[in-house]
């Protein structure tokens, strides 16, 4: 089953775009707090991971987007290890769940080892 979700249209390059996150993480979605503060994910969403606040940005969301630097680091692959970088898996994996690695490792460029390893199984059968 696990083969058959992944093998889907739905996970092909073509359909993700140009999108290198596995979730679309700074490349088509962003996370709103409670308190209003706009930050990369559920799982980034600490101070070092708040892009701005909905009160401040309502009228300029369209260019906190494309001139953030946090997003435009994720979405420039800045964070890929070069382990990640020459895996024939990338395009399916995007080195997991960058948000994980974060809490795990406090670094983007950590292997979400779990993820990775998931991946690989599916596609060596």
């Amino acid at each position: 089953m696990f083969l058959k979700v992944f093998r889907h249209k739905y996970f092909s390059k073509k359909a993700f775009g140009k999108s290198n996150t596995v979730c679309g993480v700074a490349v088509n979605r962003l996370f709103v707090n409670s308190d209003g503060s706009i930050a990369l994910c559920p799982i980034l969403n600490e101070k070092e991971h708040v892009i701005g606040h909905i009160k401040d940005n309502y009228k300029n969301i369209k260019k906190m987007w494309l001139n953030n630097r946090l997003l435009n680091y994720i979405r420039n692959k800045e964070y890929l290890n070069e382990t990640c970088k020459k895996c024939k898996y990338l395009e399916y994996c995007y080195e997991g769940c960058i948000g994980k690695s974060w809490q795990e490792q406090n670094n983007y460029k950590k292997i979400d080892e779990w993820y990775c390893n998931k991946i690989q199984h599916v596609f060596k059968r």
